[in-house]
């Protein structure tokens, strides 16, 4: 009787939560997907059921198309632009040296700021700051703003969003480089093994299943940013930085077509499911093979 009790008090303080989840997650999920197969302009109170029609649409729409291979590309660069740095970064701020404990505490701080905010300090310095300098400095390249061009805005979003980004993985990066026992690089210094078989060796293997966690948050980012691109470049030049979370907000609240906008939602959720499963997967047959 004791037993149940318990299994009752559990589930009684478990409820709030679970209908919290269900209500305000679940249902708006159940919802959107049963919109998404309907006309539903997000005003009218009637619409009608017409199946895969959006879906279709999403395949012959040329502005959804190229949102969605921006989003892929942006992911891809921001992903291993993040990975690399924050690995790098750890690795430095790891060491033992004197004031390492303040530089982390500034490091950190862009990760407390707004996206927003930091996309429109980003914003003034491209349109104000870089192209005075290129233009006293005689640089042609930083003589114009960066988001200007087609080329290069894409990497105007991609610093500002790095610039944040990078913070807290560096820190998880830290804590998985702390957690490396010292004996194992001891033992293989006594063996004759340089810095970079150690980090081969021993660094990367134990460090794999941190570099997991990295990835699959920076792909879920890059899949998802949608502030520093409204507040950089607001999708040009041309639509060409437009990502889905910017076309999914012009297509539901300017264009009013909010059916189409939920489509483009689940396929957005698709491409972040599918992105992660393959990185779980290749960064598990990798641990696998090491181990």
């Amino acid at each position: 009787m004791r037993k149940k009790e318990k299994q009752v008090t559990f589930f009684l303080f478990s409820l709030p939560a679970v209908l919290c989840y269900g209500i305000f997650f679940i249902l708006p999920l159940i919802l959107g997907l049963y919109y998404s197969f309907t006309d539903w302009n997000g005003i009218a109170k009637g619409f009608q059921f017409i199946g895969m029609e959006n879906y279709m649409k999403i395949l012959r729409d040329r502005k959804s198309y190229s949102s969605i291979l921006f989003t892929v590309k942006y992911a891809v660069l921001l992903s291993l632009l993040i990975l690399l740095i924050s690995l790098f970064l750890g690795l430095l701020l790891n060491q033992k040296v004197k004031g390492i404990k303040f530089i982390k505490t500034i490091y950190f701080f862009p990760a407390v700021m707004s996206p927003i905010i930091i996309g429109l300090i980003f914003n003034e310095i491209y349109y104000r700051a870089l192209p005075a300098l290129g233009k006293a400095a005689g640089i042609g390249i930083l003589s114009k703003s960066l988001v200007s061009d087609t080329r290069t805005a894409i990497w105007a979003i991609l610093i500002a969003n790095i610039w944040q980004a990078v913070a807290i993985p560096t820190v998880i990066i830290i804590a998985g480089l702390q957690s490396i026992s010292q004996e194992l690089y001891e033992v293989a210094a006594i063996d004759g093994a340089g810095w970079w078989r150690r980090f081969l060796s021993i660094t990367l293997p134990f460090l794999a299943p941190t570099l997991t966690i990295v990835l699959v948050l920076a792909v879920k980012d890059g899949f998802l940013v949608f502030d520093y691109i409204l507040a950089i470049t607001g999708g040009g030049p041309a639509g060409s930085t437009n990502s889905i979370g910017t076309f999914i907000y012009q297509t539901a609240f300017e264009s009013f077509n909010y059916s189409y906008a939920v489509a483009n939602s689940v396929v957005l959720f698709i491409l972040i499911a599918l992105f992660g499963f393959l990185q779980i997967r290749v960064m598990s047959l990798v641990e696998a093979k090491e181990s």
